[in-house]
């Protein structure tokens, strides 16, 4: 009885930053799509060579953490994430099959350290952050970001900023027009309206 009203205190306590973790989740999901997104374009390429060029002479190692840090920032998602699991969560089941995705995450994140793979971890932050969202808003917003980088980089491919890699197959050309091939391009394409 005392460990429920313990659990129903620190709920309403932490109630009141509801609106705070509803923009915080925003934030850092439209940071994820955007660096998903700008991944599949020489856009992030670009300004991997320019960030790199703003350390001429340092540490190679040095800029890479750097980079990967700043690039990293995005997994702060797991701070709306963590807050779903003790106040939106209405059952203990609930609480416990959130927290068993962040669980998963995490290991997966740690034993793949080496290598950087943080994939299992960030979808897994992203799906618990968004237990109890509009679905239809997170949709809406990803599709006008996917469709603003699209617009973007095939603009910027016809006014020569970006390069084309073509694939040849069959006889046939794919251009790509600024992604980073033609698959891309087509998985961008048609991301909006399937």
């Amino acid at each position: 009885m005392n460990a429920t009203n313990t659990n129903s205190a620190l709920k309403e306590a932490l109630k009141k930053y509801s609106k705070v973790m509803d923009r915080m989740y925003w934030i850092f999901l439209v940071a994820i799509l955007l660096y998903e997104l700008l991944g599949s374009t020489y856009f992030l390429q670009n300004f991997v060579v320019w960030f790199a060029g703003l350390f001429k002479g340092g540490s190679p190692e040095f800029v890479a953490m750097l980079y990967q840090s700043i690039v990293n920032l995005r997994l702060l998602i797991i701070i709306p994430a963590v807050y779903n699991i003790l106040v939106e969560a209405e059952t203990r089941r609930e609480q416990v099959i959130l927290s068993g995705m962040l669980l998963v995450g995490w290991i997966y994140a740690i034993l793949m350290r080496e290598q950087n793979d943080t994939y299992i971890f960030r979808d897994m932050a992203m799906i618990v952050a968004s237990y109890g969202k509009d679905y239809k808003k997170i949709a809406h917003v990803s599709m006008w970001l996917a469709g603003i980088v699209m617009l973007l980089t095939v603009s910027s491919y016809f006014l020569g900023i970006l390069p084309e890699r073509t694939l040849e197959r069959d006889g046939m050309v794919r251009h790509s027009f600024g992604t980073l091939g033609p698959t891309n391009l087509a998985g961008h394409l048609f991301f909006p309206f399937f």
